[in-house]
């Protein structure tokens, strides 16, 4: 349905001029275009590139609103939302939300050739993690993988996990005999895994609040 009223609008003068103006010039200023109509004008131009887009806003609220309002008119490349760093002087008051949405955000960006990324200002002018070092942080394991329980929950800690008795909530990690919980901040529900001896045996999703299985 969305593809037959992008194709309508590429073929106008209007968005034709507008495509000609951003190859020929590095800086361009769009007027008289209502506050909702900038996301469809942001889907629109992605249907036609097919290349990324960075939406730059003046805070993370408004960036956040578009990176909703992106998702559901594109349904075939991931729109992140970049948050900004939860700016606190202690550690113990900082939340940890914030910095774990970053990191699930950055990662879809390197895993993702052509996306949409919506950010503030603040969150754009932060000192972000290096490509390489976040794509050396990714590790898919599978069953029948070998690996050493012990192993894997150091390689979490290292990694910024939080080791606890029982997982609550995103980037912590829990062992109890031969059962390792992992909660990963690019998931929405924590993983169970299973070992016989340093063999994966069984990997499902589970309900952090009730600890039952999921799938």
């Amino acid at each position: 349905m969305l593809n037959s009223v992008y194709k309508l609008i590429t073929n106008t003068s209007a968005y034709k001029n507008l495509l000609s103006d951003i190859k020929e010039k590095s800086t361009i200023s769009v007027y008289d275009i209502a506050e909702g109509q900038y996301s469809f004008l942001l889907s629109t131009l992605n249907f036609s590139q097919k290349r990324p887009i960075l939406l730059i806003c003046n805070t993370d609220i408004r960036a956040s609103r578009f990176a909703k309002e992106l998702s559901t008119l594109v349904d075939d490349v991931p729109c992140v939302y970049l948050p900004a760093r939860d700016k606190q002087f202690s550690r113990i008051a900082a939340s940890q939300e914030s910095t774990w949405d970053r990191m699930a955000a950055l990662s879809d960006i390197i895993k993702n050739k052509q996306v949409i990324i919506c950010t503030s200002i603040e969150a754009a002018c932060d000192i972000q993690i290096p490509p390489a070092n976040l794509k050396n942080s990714l590790k898919t394991f599978k069953i029948n993988d070998i690996i050493s329980p012990f192993d894997l929950v150091d390689m979490l800690i290292k990694l910024g996990y939080e080791r606890v008795e029982m997982v609550e909530g995103k980037g912590q990690c829990s062992l109890r005999g031969d059962i390792l919980d992992i909660f990963s901040p690019h998931k929405n529900s924590a993983v169970r895994i299973e070992f016989f001896d340093d063999e994966i045996d069984t990997m499902r999703t589970f309900d952090c609040i009730s600890q039952r299985s999921i799938k």
